[in-house]
């Protein structure tokens, strides 16, 4: 969800706890991952590669 503030960085990350009793559990983050659309994200406006 976007928030709804302009005088402080977005959080660009997100939380995730798994508990579970069993060692067979675990967070596939591949399986929920989403293709990349190509376009650059507004927040990216800063080029870092090294010059050619």
């Amino acid at each position: 969800m976007p928030e709804s503030v302009g005088d402080r960085p977005t959080k660009a990350h997100e939380y995730l706890f798994l508990l579970a009793k069993s060692e067979r559990y675990y967070y596939d983050a591949e399986a929920i991952r989403e293709p990349d659309s190509g376009q650059d994200h507004p927040r990216n406006v800063l080029d870092l590669r090294e010059p050619t």
